[in-house]
């Protein structure tokens, strides 16, 4: 049955020809089976079986010498040095010299297969065959052994290459599996169960499927491979000789994946940890790793040995807790966060995620979820960093935003509940993770103010020792306090925070490039370009750049690339986030940069319907970000003509500096400098505002001065523009200006710095006529908008006009994004007001 399937791909392994050739693996792993297969298409296969009586050096070697006497093509100088050898093995002479100029004098290919080799009992005879291999290229050994020899030492490795067919490798693949399951005449749809069952293990495959086949003939029999599997490993484990101590020692064991001899001491005090090992190896139950430092049980076998652990709940606990603590100290914590919960320790889980939230997020958050969703919701309301844990697990995902939000509300309550009982740099941290929930489901004013509170703690925690332990976390979570700053405009705190961030290694990076993002923006071109260079100085995980984490890092990439008047680059950075856009907080910032792209380059009406497409999520963000962004709409609109519909949006945001700032662009397209110039002289502090923001008022105020004849605040604002400018390489300000403002202000830059570039072949569209507000309707959507003016149902205008319900909505759809309006009430009166009804 399952012994008789063909294994072409470890086959090809043995066919490669290396001079030796170990074939590790427990009894019932395939490896008679698979040498049996493979010798047979072998010219000139010597097979040895080492028994007890073949275990010593001179034994084995007698059994060898007496095998290849029985073989008719030795060349007889062989022969001959082969009796010289039998000889000294009698006198004690130097046996591996012998050995070596034995097989010098092959002239003929020889295969020498050592099966059981786990039962030779002096480790000299490894060194013989590894001296024979390297002094003949006719001689190739394949060795089988349930156990690592010394043929797999780094010493005898150097001298001789020796290929090595490990206990994962002899595990049957699915395909594998499949092909057995056929063999045997069952269905192959269940082979996936059988091979999940079976653990790939050849002999469990084997009799699972024996049994299926009888089950097959038997009503009422077991038919789940993982049951039947289950059962047979328990016979198996109860009838295979092992002492009750070695079995009491691997149930204790079993709580983990893996196993060390130190952790061993600590699941089993006094245990005889050498002699269990070696016995459940021997038994085909466990195996080492490729180095020898971690020993595994068998998938199957350690659920039959946990399944006898369930017997005694207490002593399960407590070895979990013991098994969490070491993977703790030992930097394991998925495996720390699944003893502990295994344990029911959520105060040791709730540590866990304390000091590893970030790598448990990063690289195992779809674990996590599975994981900390199965703790009761009311139990994890009184542990909020667990709640936290598996919100941040599933806002990294993008799969359920919902599941995210609720989870971030839990724990925001739940930290709120557990915060004035917590140790200080608890609540710093409380507080931190407690503004990242707050600040991802758009409650940024709470956010802010928990970011405060953490940072103020932080500053009479910092020499703190309680965080000696929790640096990278507390590096992290001051990284989210910045981003909060950011986020809420508060430009200078989230820098102040982020340049007193002691970091190194990727930590580092990520300070890095979030500083670096910042300062692009606000216009600090060289600062940011340096900090990318320090950033570039520290290795980056492959494929970093293309991940979620990254998106500060291409948005700094993408400003400067839009300085230099590179839009496709620019673009490319943002691109290369369509993958996270979904669920990246940092969506708005793409929007916005991506939209002032599609204006430099002349496409309005892909930049409205760029912002279009995002009006759903607007609700999740705050007040600072949803103002950048309907500055950027008012640009759009004011290029497409639609001024009137651009003033009454940025109007609706009261008088911050972004959207004064947007109003008074409109207003100079508007050929109104009066307006612009009343706007911009109410932001009189100047000093406050960001560099990128200072240029653009400074710009303004010349133009609108410059069409009023004021000569004297004309001139000083132009300095003051051509200054900021040349002192930090901006040139992205000037775009703002229209096309006539803009022109007279390069000259007047050329004529204080000659070098000063501007692109000759830069195209960019003229801002659009406010005046000519006629909204670029076409007939068609004029027709439906004023059936649709009525008041009546959609259904009832789709029949008046003879045309489906679809084309009516996706008409009306269009006319909002033309109209700049979000409903049919809003549609109708920016129309009426543009006296098109």
């Amino acid at each position: 049955m399952a012994h008789l399937i063909p294994r072409p791909r470890l086959e090809q392994v043995l066919d490669r020809g290396a001079p030796v050739t170990v074939l590790r693996g427990a009894s019932g792993s395939g490896k008679t089976s698979l040498l049996t297969q493979w010798a047979a298409r072998q010219p000139a296969p010597v097979w040895i079986r080492v028994v007890g009586s073949t275990a010593s050096r001179p034994a084995f070697w007698r059994a060898v010498f007496l095998r290849l006497a029985e073989e008719p093509y030795l060349e007889p100088a062989a022969i001959e040095a082969l009796e010289t050898v039998r000889a000294a093995l009698e006198e004690s002479g130097d046996v591996r010299s012998l050995l070596r100029d034995a097989v010098e004098r092959l002239t003929l290919p020889l295969i020498l297969i050592v099966d059981d080799g786990e039962r030779i009992a002096d480790a000299a005879v490894f060194d013989d065959l590894a001296a024979m291999a390297a002094a003949s290229a006719h001689l190739r050994i394949v060795v089988a052994s349930r156990v690592r020899t010394r043929l797999e030492s780094a010493p005898v490795r150097v001298r001789v290459d020796v290929a090595v067919i490990t206990p994962a490798v002899l595990r049957f693949t699915e395909s594998e599996t499949e092909a057995a399951t056929v063999t045997a005449g069952l269905s192959r749809t269940g082979a996936r169960e059988i091979h999940r069952g079976a653990g790939g293990s050849p002999m469990l495959t084997r009799a699972i499927l024996l049994a299926l086949v009888e089950a097959a003939a038997a009503p009422g029999a077991e038919r789940d491979p993982h049951v039947i599997a289950l059962h047979l490993l328990d016979e198996l484990v109860t009838e295979s000789g092992l002492p009750e101590a070695v079995r009491e020692w691997a149930v204790r064991v079993s709580v983990v994946d893996e196993l060390t001899p130190a952790l061993a001491e600590l699941l089993v005090p006094g245990g005889d940890h050498s002699a269990s090992f070696d016995r459940l190896e021997l038994a085909g139950f466990g195996v080492w790793n490729e180095s020898g430092t971690r020993f595994q049980l068998t998938t199957a076998v350690r659920e039959v040995f946990r399944a006898r652990l369930a017997d005694t709940p207490e002593l399960g606990r407590a070895l979990r807790v013991v098994a969490a603590r070491w993977a703790l100290a030992e930097g394991d914590a998925l495996a720390a966060l699944e003893s502990a919960l295994e344990a029911d320790d959520l105060a040791l889980a709730s540590s866990v995620a304390l000091q590893h939230w970030p790598d448990l997020v990063a690289l195992h958050h779809s674990r996590v979820i599975a994981l900390v969703t199965a703790v009761p919701m009311t139990e994890l309301r009184r542990w909020p960093l667990l709640s936290m844990l598996v919100a941040l697990a599933y806002h990294s995902t993008g799969v359920n935003r919902v599941r995210a939000a609720q989870f971030f509300t839990l724990s925001v309550e739940g930290s709120r509940a557990q915060r004035d009982g917590a140790a200080p740099s608890e609540q710093m941290l409380l507080s931190a993770l407690e503004n990242a929930a707050l600040r991802v489901t758009g409650r940024v004013d709470a956010a802010v103010r928990a970011a405060d509170r953490s940072e103020d703690l932080y500053s009479t925690l910092a020499t703190d020792t309680a965080f000696d332990d929790l640096r990278r976390t507390v590096v992290l979570a001051r990284k989210h306090n910045a981003v909060t700053f950011g986020v809420a405009g508060r430009t200078e705190k989230a820098l102040e925070v982020l340049a007193s961030i002691d970091a190194t290694g990727m930590p580092q990076v990520s300070v890095l490039t979030v500083a670096a993002a910042i300062r692009a923006q606000s216009g600090e071109l060289d600062h940011a370009r340096s900090l990318l260079a320090d950033a570039r100085t520290i290795p980056w995980p492959t494929g970093w750049t293309e991940s979620y984490n990254a998106a500060q890092y291409r948005v700094a990439r993408a400003v400067l690339a839009m300085e230099e008047f590179e839009f496709a680059a620019a673009d490319a950075h943002l691109a290369a986030l369509d993958a996270h856009y979904d669920n990246i907080e940092h969506w708005p910032t793409i929007v916005r940069l991506r939209t002032g792209i599609d204006l430099a380059v002349g496409e309005a009406e892909r930049a409205e319907r760029r912002l279009h497409e995002a009006t759903p999520r607007r609700a999740l963000i705050g007040r600072h970000e949803r103002a950048e962004l309907d500055a950027v709409q008012g640009d759009v609109l004011a290029m497409l003509g639609r001024g009137r519909a651009a003033d009454r949006l940025l109007t609706a945001h009261g008088r911050t500096p972004v959207t004064l700032l947007a109003r008074a662009r409109v207003a100079l397209v508007a050929d109104d400098p009066h307006a612009a110039l009343g706007l911009l002289r109410t932001l009189d502090r100047p000093g406050r505002l960001s560099p990128r923001l200072r240029a653009q008022l400074y710009l303004g105020r010349a133009a609108a001065a410059t069409r009023l004849g004021l000569g004297t605040p004309a001139q000083r604002d132009s300095d003051a523009a051509v200054q900021l400018l040349l002192a930090t390489g901006m040139r992205l300000p000037l775009l703002s200006l229209p096309p006539a403002d803009r022109d007279v202000m390069i000259a007047r830059i050329v004529a204080q710095a000659p070098a000063f570039s501007w692109p000759a072949d830069l195209t960019v569209a003229p801002v659009g006529d406010v005046t000519s507000d006629g909204g670029g309707l076409t007939e068609r959507e004029l027709v439906v908008l004023r059936a649709a003016s009525g008041g009546e149902p959609l259904s009832a205008v789709s029949e008046r006009l003879h045309v489906s319900l679809h084309t009516v909505k996706s008409q009306l759809g269009s006319v909002y994004r033309k109209l700049g309006v979000r409903s049919r009430r809003e549609a109708i009166a920016e129309a009426v007001a543009r006296e098109l009804l």
